[in-house]
């Protein structure tokens, strides 16, 4: 009797193979650094997305802010005027201008001499603020289209915002552009 015909009989069976050889090793390696490899990819696709998302979503707040601020301003308005930059002509006097600079709004409060009170800045791609007045229903309305420059990441499409003026001021709004 052999070895191979005494090992069919025992009740145990016994592989001849014992252990991982070489070519397993190195099988079990490539498939772990293929896999490793995949994870790097992904962890950097999602930290490039999350950091265009907040990017987006800061941009999305300070965008939402300006219009606030510009739909308040404009509802206290008493008057319109401006060719370079928006000036919004409040009680007593007081002028609020909006001035588009590079990459960003400024909104200065001038007292009735026109000296500065205040500023605030908000960082965005806009190319320019165009206005007009609207004074064909009961009472009027200011539109302002807000331009946005072509090369800004994320891509924004002109956004367009409408205002309602008091009705105590329609007499005295001069004409917009």
């Amino acid at each position: 009797m052999n070895k191979r015909d005494s090992l069919r009989k025992s009740p145990t069976v016994y592989s001849l193979r014992s252990g991982f050889g070489l070519l397993d090793m190195a099988a079990v390696l490539a498939g772990m650094s293929i896999l490793i490899s995949l994870c790097a990819i992904v962890l950097q696709w999602s930290m490039k997305t999350q950091s265009d998302t907040l990017t987006a979503f800061q941009l999305s707040q300070q965008l939402q802010m300006l219009v606030e601020q510009l739909r308040m301003d404009s509802q206290r308005a008493i008057g319109i005027q401006g060719i370079d930059s928006l000036v919004l002509v409040q009680d007593h006097g007081s002028q609020i201008e909006y001035r588009v600079l590079k990459s960003s709004v400024q909104r200065s409060l001038l007292d009735g001499n026109e000296r500065e009170i205040g500023k605030q800045v908000w960082l965005l791609p806009l190319e320019r603020i165009d206005y007009e007045l609207d004074r064909s229903g009961q009472f009027p309305l200011i539109r302002f289209q807000l331009q946005f420059s072509s090369n800004s990441q994320p891509a924004i499409l002109p956004l367009e915002i409408v205002s309602r003026i008091s009705v105590d001021s329609l007499e005295e709004l001069p004409n917009a552009q």
